[in-house]
């Protein structure tokens, strides 16, 4: 019984790293897109 208890906290621990990298992932990707999207309206104005 403790070890499932732990094998589950130690899951549990992993999916919310996994969470986080996926979350970090997406916002970077977000802001990359609004700087390219911000370049790209530079570039149009010249």
């Amino acid at each position: 019984m403790c070890s499932l208890i732990s094998i589950s906290g130690f899951i549990y621990i992993e999916n919310k790293m996994l969470w986080y990298n996926i979350v970090k992932i997406i916002l970077i990707d977000l802001r990359f897109i609004g700087v390219y999207n911000s370049y790209k309206e530079t570039l149009l104005q010249y």
